[in-house]
């Protein structure tokens, strides 16, 4: 999704030629290479752009995967069980149990 946030903000840039515009297009670390080897107006041009796109690309999607991971605790906070249930024991084994931890918490 980041992605395809970034490529569709830099498919609106203008004025590029063929090569600023496959490696904006490509990623904005070979953006960034590209621009070290332009005339410094165009460099810059280049790498406004990149960094633009890549923030705009955060804008969309960063509060998307939060949203996702809010979610998700809630999922696992709500069904996910805080002390796991022995399915298997019996009440004396539970009643049995109870004793043994109040008899060591006695200190007896």
């Amino acid at each position: 999704m980041f992605l395809a946030a970034y490529h569709h903000y830099v498919d609106k840039a203008a004025n590029l030629s063929a090569a600023s515009s496959a490696a904006l297009h490509d990623s904005v670390g070979r953006a960034l290479e590209l621009a070290k080897h332009l005339p410094a107006k165009q460099g810059a041009e280049l790498v406004q752009l990149s960094r633009d796109a890549f923030v705009e690309a955060m804008r969309i999607t960063y509060p998307i995967a939060a949203a996702f991971i809010v979610l998700a605790a809630i999922i696992a906070w709500r069904f996910l069980p805080a002390h796991g249930h022995d399915e298997f024991a019996t009440a004396d084994d539970e009643e049995e149990a109870r004793e043994i931890s109040e008899y060591e918490i006695l200190g007896a």
